[in-house]
């Protein structure tokens, strides 16, 4: 075992950090990287984290990238639905929330 790997634990080849994936999102969201964004979060949704759910909902959902002043990016509110159905699975309250803005 190499010295720097001892005292950590192992995680499998190919396996998703989705606290770090939705961290590095977020600053993505902020600087205005939207693709950049969903790219690091689809693979934390299929892992099953519900806030890169949300986070990823929110890239999708046509009033939040208007409030955001996005250009270029598409919105998709189908998709944006399903997602927010999925965090809100996950115990993500807001995302009902924004459901229900959506109607």
């Amino acid at each position: 075992m190499d010295v720097r790997q001892r005292g950590r634990a192992q995680e499998p080849f190919g396996s998703v950090n989705s606290e770090r994936l939705v961290s590095r999102a977020e600053s993505l969201v902020r600087q205005g990287d939207i693709s950049g964004a969903r790219l690091l979060l689809e693979p934390a949704v299929d892992a099953g984290s519900a806030q890169a759910a949300f986070l990823l909902a929110q890239t999708y959902d046509r009033a939040v990238l208007a409030w955001r002043r996005v250009r270029g990016i598409s919105g998709d509110d189908a998709k944006a639905r399903l997602l927010y159905a999925r965090a809100y699975q996950g115990g993500i309250v807001q995302a009902r929330e924004r459901v229900e803005a959506m109607r």
